[in-house]
């Protein structure tokens, strides 16, 4: 009888260890499936979670016109806190199809509000992070063209097309 009651308390303390087990593998992936949005007046993006408070973004108090760009950047923030650097890209909207002419960049797509603007990423062209920000602001870099590539429509007046 003894022994009966060992073996129960055995079983029944396994079944609580996976049950607890089951609970932190579905919270886990709760918190994988999180996704950090920036929100912009025309557009949001999609950052990875590994840059959750790592990112720090300034957008322009502008709206867009065919006589303005609006401009949202987005930098590595430790660097960007440290020494006013951290630069990872810009995501300009202009009227001017020729853009990618003066800047570092490249021409993403076009987005209707309006009227048809243009989209352009714009890139550093120069150093950005220290020897204490290397290592983040590199990893970050890696994912830069997802986030570009994750831009959407904010809402239903704006058409976006990437390309």
């Amino acid at each position: 009888m003894e022994m009966l009651k060992k073996i129960v308390c055995l079983c029944l303390f396994l079944l609580m260890i996976m049950t607890l087990s089951a609970c932190n593998e579905s919270e886990g992936k709760e918190e994988e499936q999180t996704q950090n949005i920036i929100e912009t007046k025309y557009y949001t993006m999609t950052v990875p979670d590994s840059w959750e408070g790592k990112y720090y973004v300034e957008i322009s108090d502008e709206d867009v016109s065919p006589d303005t760009e609006y401009v949202v950047t987005v930098y590595e923030k430790g660097s960007h806190d440290r020494f006013d650097a951290g630069h990872l890209f810009n995501i300009v909207i202009t009227a001017d199809e020729k853009y990618e002419a003066f800047a570092v960049g490249k021409k993403i797509g076009e987005i209707t509000i309006d009227q048809k603007y243009y989209l352009f990423a714009r890139y550093p062209s120069d150093v950005q992070f220290d020897d204490e920000g290397q290592e983040i602001y590199m990893a970050m870099e890696k994912n830069v063209e997802g986030v570009i590539y994750s831009i959407k429509a904010k809402d239903d007046n704006v058409i976006i097309e990437l390309k």
